[in-house]
């Protein structure tokens, strides 16, 4: 049919069938939106335990969504491209293997939970790209999805600011000297919130530079602002140093042009000013740490341990063993740092690696290694004390249970997605997900663990959609302002 044509035709649609149109459109919309929202709320929002798992709200609307969804997109066509190739080859091999895992691991229970978590994060990926949440109007939900999910858990955020109460949470149970001067939100540690909050970085400009009206780009604005101003209160400084990457970035791209970048150098220059305001103010314990950062770094790992990161609503203590056989629980064992900690998991993860022949020890079996004290380094942080058993960093999390292939798959998928980001930089999208990978980079070595964080997957669902969307524009270059 020749393109005028079908053109008059499409602008003469019956009334009725236009309205339908237009309602799926929007209902997708808000679709997208939600699942955000409900990721970063966690299992604080609609908790519903079923057979001591925990389905909380996001992973109720997630199954509700896919069940909208012949209606929403009855072909369920959506745009293919050897990006979703990758990412979807990774989940059927990531679910496979740990499906095969299941037989060697000394936590099946535990596995099973591991692997719906992640089976629910490929079928959200599934979702939004059946949403469409790669085309210019999905990728705008996809922004304000972030951006009032950053605000549903700014309003939790700013209620322990002013009452110092926090929801129920591990970490302050065991921790409970934190409680008076750091901040979680719903994600039941301050390294989670923090690294939400370098997640939501990327999106919240993506926000304000699609909003044409004034009042309404103040909204994403005053979220860019108090950003630095949380992440201090959460004492994070793996996610302190990923937005400060973001920002460092940003501004240096925004130099090219800088008449036209004054804002976002603007508002880059106040954040770091607030951020080295924070280091300085003895009141904030983000000064105590950075002081003694340099010693952490000069001293050589040992038997040691750090502080949990628990992950709320899981019916098992992923965090705190109850006994361990390991030597750091002798009587002269003394308090370490958190450094010393990261490293020892580091190095028994890769002594798991090693000894499953590459292939990984199974699904949430890391866990059970550390609380039998089955590893070559202690992870107890002090006499008396039980031992730390999450990975605290993404990659060992994958390679050690998962093996070799599934790391490889997704530091594959995950460098596309610079390489992609690279070849489009002339255009606003590509610079936002680089912004995102970037700052992200740090944060996979911040919280507890990542397999089982549903805002984790949601994130991945989210730059893959940014990827896919600069990949359909076949070349065309949709110019950043202040870049050519």
């Amino acid at each position: 049919m020749p393109g005028g044509l079908r053109i008059r035709l499409m602008s003469h649609q019956h009334p009725a069938r236009k309205l339908m149109t237009n309602f799926k459109r929007l209902f997708s919309e808000m679709l997208i939106v939600a699942l955000v929202v409900t990721a970063a709320l966690g299992p604080y929002f609609l908790p519903l335990s079923v057979a001591g798992f925990n389905l909380f709200g996001f992973r109720q609307l997630l199954p509700i969504s896919l069940v909208l969804l012949p209606f929403l997109s009855p072909d369920f066509s959506w745009r293919s491209s050897w990006l979703t190739r990758i990412y979807f080859l990774l989940g059927v091999v990531w679910l496979a293997w740990g499906g095969i895992g299941l037989f060697w691991t000394p936590s099946f229970l535990e596995g099973v939970k591991e692997l719906v978590s992640i089976g629910m994060g490929f079928l959200l990926a599934f979702l939004f790209l059946s949403l469409k949440a790669y085309s210019s109007q999905g990728i705008k939900a996809l922004a304000w999805g972030w951006t009032a999910a950053f605000f549903a858990t700014f309003l939790v955020a700013g209620w322990e600011l002013m009452t110092r109460e926090h929801l129920p949470s591990y970490f302050f149970l065991t921790t409970p000297s934190a409680a008076k001067s750091l901040i979680t939100s719903t994600f039941g540690n301050p390294n989670g919130y923090g690294g939400f909050l370098v997640l939501s970085y990327a999106f919240l400009w993506m926000t304000f530079w699609s909003s044409r009206r004034f009042w309404v780009r103040l909204i994403p604005a005053s979220f860019l602002l108090i950003t630095p101003f949380l992440l201090l209160q959460t004492s994070s400084r793996l996610a302190i140093l990923g937005n400060l990457a973001q920002m460092t970035l940003y501004g240096l791209l925004c130099l090219r042009r800088l008449r036209e970048n004054w804002i976002p150098l603007l508002f880059v220059s106040l954040s770091i000013i607030i951020f080295f305001m924070g280091f300085s103010n003895p009141k904030l314990k983000i000064h105590r740490e950075m002081s003694y950062l340099t010693k952490e770094i000069k001293i050589r790992p040992t038997d040691a341990t750090s502080r949990t990161d628990p992950q709320p609503g899981e019916s098992r203590s992923k965090q705190v063993a109850p006994s361990a056989r390991s030597e750091a629980a002798k009587p002269n064992v003394r308090r370490v740092t958190s450094s010393q900690i990261r490293m020892n998991l580091i190095v028994n993860g890769l002594w798991l690696v090693k000894r499953s022949w590459g292939l990984g020890v199974g699904p949430g079996a890391f866990e059970y290694y550390h609380e039998q004290g089955l590893v070559p380094r202690s992870t107890v942080r002090a006499k008396n004390e039980s031992p730390i058993i999450n990975p605290h960093n993404l990659g060992i999390e994958i390679i050690s249970q998962y093996g070799l292939v599934v790391f490889i798959l997704f530091a594959v998928w995950y460098a596309s997605l610079f390489y992609i980001a690279f070849e489009k930089r002339g255009d606003q999208t590509a610079i936002f997900l680089l912004l995102a990978l970037v700052g992200y980079a740090p944060v996979t070595a911040a919280s507890s663990s990542y397999i089982d964080q549903q805002i984790n997957w949601t994130f991945f669902a989210s730059i893959l959609m940014l990827g896919v969307h600069l990949l359909s524009k076949d070349g065309h270059r949709r110019d950043m302002p202040g870049h050519e």
